[in-house]
């Protein structure tokens, strides 16, 4: 039996594809005779552009032999390479002759964001075929979505004597896809693609905390990256783990958020999707982008929903559990990576989880504020909701049983409640009786006041080594 390389196995299907099955030019009805499965819409579209661009590409190229050159893509990556394409091919002043659409009716665009300082995105070639020429060399560079059974890939074709050409093309983007990275120091999230976020910009300075907690988790993520060609030498691994554990309220996300502004262009931060660790493939494949782009924080958010404890929960998601547990051990050493999750409930979670050194090397427990650290709390809020030095004093005493996110509750539901009696600007004081203050305590007491997390995400789930890139898909005029 002959044995294929990938490359060798991409290469096939995608000249297999530009194959026409029909010789006489029929389809649907001799198709049906045949007793073959019906043909879905888009399966038709590609059919009939195949045929299309058979010819212009052999009018193109030549009917002689072609080399052509594959490059296999991770479908996390699928963005970046499409991205490194383009870039590419403006660099290198290629011209772009036509673009052939090949999975739809017309070729199919997606917008991306490169990077976190700007809300500008830019347009990539999702879907399709790029006919170019430069000095005479004619080359086509396919962009597909996906295969059958297969990742998918970027394939760069000419005539056989432009061997050289191909080659040198596909080089020339994977080195731009490596040295260019735009994922590596931003902040990222896994759902269905991968994507750059912006989350916030809170500090340490925001966070209250005792100083010596913040120095805690400082040491043993920060500022461990930083000092990552340090450990070797005293035989420390350089893997870390951190679970924050404290009721809803107390600061954990703040934490985080703290982490990934300090982070700055360093440090790669990458944040699970709740809704998608369930998913086979989901742990290991988060891992794996994080061992690419290290030095990196892997974030996972409310543990619980994978790590309760197997001896006393019924839930499926014993797999993901397992799956964390192996990278968290490093079954393949991990370098450069810190895994920083926060719980609702640290009794709830597996023992493997929450006692185990090496896997989560520091417990850090959350109390509720003291009295102290409700005073600098309010004072902070207070800089831009103006109260009286008396009414700060009364709400941090009286909010004794409060998580931080309900002291702020407490101050931004007597605003407002009393949005029609509040004054033009805010060099005035904000009025407010005691048993307003009262009132407004025992109505967020015991419970949240708002919904505090990471940025809305994708609620898919996937395989996140079999699905594709799923962006956002748009048919546009025009190339790169």
């Amino acid at each position: 039996m002959e044995r294929l390389s990938a490359e060798e196995k991409i290469i096939r299907a995608m000249r297999a594809s530009e194959e026409d099955p029909f010789e006489d030019g029929e389809d649907s009805d001799e198709e049906e005779e045949a007793g073959l499965p019906f043909e879905s819409p888009q399966s038709k579209n590609r059919e009939k552009n195949r045929r299309r661009n058979k010819g212009v590409i052999e009018n193109f190229l030549g009917n002689g032999r072609r080399a052509g050159v594959a490059i296999k893509i991770e479908s996390y990556y699928f963005a970046l390479c499409a991205w490194a394409t383009g870039l590419h091919i403006r660099r290198a002043g290629w011209e772009i002759v036509q673009v052939l659409a090949y999975d739809s009716p017309s070729p199919l665009y997606s917008s991306i964001r490169t990077s976190d300082q700007t809300q500008e995105e830019e347009q990539i070639l999702y879907d399709g075929q790029i006919l170019i020429r430069k000095d005479g060399i004619s080359l086509v560079v396919s962009i597909y979505r996906h295969m059958p059974f297969m990742e998918p890939a970027i394939y760069i074709e000419g005539a056989a004597n432009r061997k050289e050409q191909v080659e040198a093309f596909a080089k020339a983007v994977q080195g731009i896809a490596t040295n260019e990275n735009f994922y590596r120091g931003k902040i990222l999230e896994l759902s269905s693609r991968l994507d750059i976020i912006d989350a916030g910009d809170r500090t340490w300075e925001s966070v209250i905390l005792p100083e010596e907690i913040k120095a805690d988790i400082r040491a043993n993520t920060i500022d461990f990256l930083g000092a990552r060609d340090k450990w070797a030498r005293f035989g420390i691994p350089l893997k870390r783990g951190v679970l924050l554990a404290g009721e809803p309220g107390t600061g954990k996300t703040a934490i985080c958020k703290a982490m990934m502004k300090e982070a700055g262009e360093e440090i790669t931060c990458i944040i699970a999707n709740a809704y998608s660790m369930d998913d086979e493939y989901y742990i290991s494949t988060l891992y794996e982008i994080a061992q690419d782009l290290i030095p990196a924080i892997v974030f996972i958010e409310d543990i619980d929903m994978i790590g309760e404890d197997r001896e006393e929960s019924h839930r499926m998601h014993r797999s993901s559990l397992i799956s964390l547990l192996a990278e968290l051990d490093g079954i393949e050493e991990q370098r450069g990576i810190v895994t920083v999750a926060t719980t609702n409930s640290l009794e709830a979670l597996d023992k493997a989880l929450s006692n185990r050194p090496s896997r989560f090397d520091r417990v850090i427990k959350l109390e509720l504020p003291s009295l102290a650290e409700r005073c600098e709390l309010v004072n902070r809020l207070c800089k831009m909701i103006p109260l009286g030095e008396h009414l700060q004093d009364y709400i941090a005493r009286k909010s004794e049983n409060c998580t931080p996110a309900q002291v702020e509750e407490i101050i931004r539901s007597l605003v407002i409640e009393r949005v029609n009696d509040l004054p033009e600007d805010n060099a005035e004081l904000l009025e407010f009786s005691t048993s307003d203050i009262d009132r407004a305590i025992r109505k967020i007491n015991g419970r949240n006041g708002h919904s505090i997390g990471f940025t809305a995400s994708n609620k898919s789930n996937g395989d996140y080594r079999k699905n594709q890139f799923q962006p956002p898909l748009s048919p546009a005029p025009g190339g790169f």
